[in-house]
């Protein structure tokens, strides 16, 4: 049976330089079409670790040999850029690949932003280091003109960090879906996306920070209802213990529950590894056997590894999604697949919902999207955190002049109004 993947791919995988970048995109081309030889819909997210920070290097010079003339450049345009070029390679290869096989299929890279919350504790917290090191004076006058903060290396010098918050939403998610559906191979959130804020009105601002890809990749994986998500590296997997200091250490294949001793065997919560590493895939594959989405650690310099995976070897660590999740997102194909709109619910109404209640219209604080009675729907926390899908007994139009008002009320708001709730708890499914 074909399934919906998501593949990402890490940013040191697709080399340092444009020669290695098209060099390296060629082979990964190959496997990657393996899987759409076999029928299956195709999501890749890409890291761009190096690319973006040569940017930002590029951008840093250029600014340092004219500042009247080069103003500096957003982290978040630097971001754009690198996956403007590495979708451009990508594309190309997988387009070349996919004829030669006479597979005829539509390729698109999608610029993605990716919203994360102004208040994400990270923003406080800066770890991920980007740019070029500088000396202590050149330091202090960023920091004093423009607020940046650095980490300091007794040998190399000051370095600017920046932020890695956690995605919430993938802006560009309606336009991907439409694209897969159309049996186009999609690439999008490169380097973990475009890490933008909400700011007044509808306007969405640029944030200097950088979502790592492994988060991402997970979250699009998720609201993209994919099967699986294969995450490709430079390690085969989990091991028992690191294989670069103990030569006797064994590839784990398959890890059922994330516990504390598996956390351990990635170098604990408070490992350096928590940061791209290990640490960090494991708490994306927690995410993601909740969400009911299966998920895959390999390595991508193995050939065939994509095709070996698909057939059930083992190859690299799988985490397998939760049953009763699974059993969720199966109940959707009965509800109807594709979403018509949004509402968001206050703190109470979340809790109830997690009680299993019903969902009232006094709870509901915003709606999105035009709808007929019996859509589905999702149901958002405040800071947009998908809480439950649910088929709605209102149509927009009449919900918009229910939100917020108690049950008695509806029948002087909306004529022939016969529901008390606006979602049954019968036909709603938590996604927490």
């Amino acid at each position: 049976m074909a399934k919906r993947i998501v593949v990402a791919l890490g940013g040191n995988a697709l080399g340092a330089n444009l020669p290695e970048q098209m060099e390296a995109v060629k082979t990964t081309s190959k496997a990657i079409v393996d899987l759409i030889e076999e029928g299956n819909e195709v999501v890749v997210v890409h890291g761009n670790g190096p690319q973006v920070g040569m940017i930002a290097n590029a951008m840093a010079e250029l600014t340092r040999s004219n500042p009247q003339k080069y103003v500096p450049c957003p982290l978040s345009v630097c971001g754009a850029m690198s996956q403007g070029y590495i979708g451009y390679d990508l594309q190309n290869a997988l387009r070349e690949e996919m004829l030669d096989r006479n597979i005829d299929k539509g390729v698109a890279t999608v610029l993605t932003q990716v919203e994360v919350a102004a208040d994400d504790p990270a923003f406080a917290d800066p770890v991920k280091p980007i740019g070029p090191w500088m000396s202590e004076a050149e330091a202090k006058e960023l920091e004093a003109d423009r607020g940046y903060q650095f980490i300091h290396d007794e040998k190399q010098g000051f370095r600017r960090v920046v932020a890695s918050p956690k995605p919430v939403n993938i802006v560009e998610l309606d336009t991907i879906k439409s694209l897969v559906e159309s049996n186009h191979v999609v690439i999008s959130c490169g380097g973990g996306g475009i890490p933008v804020t909400k700011a007044q009105g509808n306007h969405l601002k640029g944030a200097a920070a950088v979502i790592d890809k492994d988060f991402a990749a997970e979250k699009l994986a998720e609201q993209l209802d994919a099967d699986a998500l294969i995450i490709l590296s430079d390690i085969e997997g989990l091991y028992t213990a690191n294989p670069a200091t103990h030569p006797e250490a064994e590839l784990i294949h398959e890890i059922p529950e994330i516990t504390p001793e598996v956390i351990e065997m990635a170098g604990g919560a408070g490992s350096s590894l928590g940061t791209g590493g290990m640490a960090t895939k494991l708490q994306a594959a927690q995410v993601a056997m909740s969400a009911g989405v299966n998920m895959v650690i390999a390595s991508g310099s193995e050939e065939g590894v994509l095709r070996r995976i698909l057939k059930g070897e083992e190859v690299g660590t799988v985490f397998p999604a939760r049953e009763s999740h699974l059993r969720v997102r199966k109940s959707w194909l009965a509800f109807g697949k594709r979403l018509q709109g949004d509402l968001v619910v206050d703190a109470g109404c979340v809790k109830a919902l997690e009680g299993g209640s019903s969902l009232l219209a006094a709870g509901i604080k915003e709606l999105d999207g035009d709808f007929e009675a019996g859509s589905t729907v999702r149901v958002l926390a405040e800071d947009n955190r998908e809480i439950a899908r649910g088929i709605v007994n209102y149509k927009s139009e009449d919900l918009r002049k229910l939100i917020g008002h108690r049950t008695e009320e509806f029948e002087h708001l909306v004529a022939g109004a016969a529901y008390e709730e606006v979602i049954h708890r019968d036909n709603l499914v938590l996604m927490v």
